[in-house]
């Protein structure tokens, strides 16, 4: 498909919107993640003081931010000239409809903090 134009305040509006969204979601996992690391390290501690097994790693992904990916498109995109943007298929997937390449790896561990789907 050919490149097509778009209307650059609605695009912009619409990014921005999908940015408030990422980044509170993001600060929602952050502190799961936080509770989630203080828990793991507290059993830690209690086993070592036991006598048991010596553990000093924290194996859980962190949160994702892609915040500043968000920042820079929207920034591109108010210092552009004109009233429109011209957009290829891949990058209308991408900003219109939220299709990142990262978004499987955010999904899979930011989200999963922010739906209660965590298990360490």
């Amino acid at each position: 498909m050919d490149d097509l134009e778009y209307d650059k305040a609605w695009l912009v509006k619409k990014l921005k919107k999908e940015r408030k969204k990422h980044r509170d979601e993001f600060l929602r996992a952050q502190v799961r993640y936080r509770e989630k690391v203080i828990e793991v390290v507290d059993a830690h501690l209690r086993e070592m003081r036991n006598g048991g097994k010596i553990k000093t790693y924290v194996n859980l992904p962190e949160p994702e931010d892609h915040t500043e990916d968000y920042d820079t498109v929207i920034l591109m995109m108010e210092r552009s000239k004109g009233a429109t943007v011209t957009l290829s298929e891949r990058e209308f997937k991408t900003y219109v409809e939220g299709k990142w390449g990262w978004l499987s790896s955010f999904a899979a561990n930011t989200q999963a903090y922010t739906s209660g789907k965590w298990s360490a």
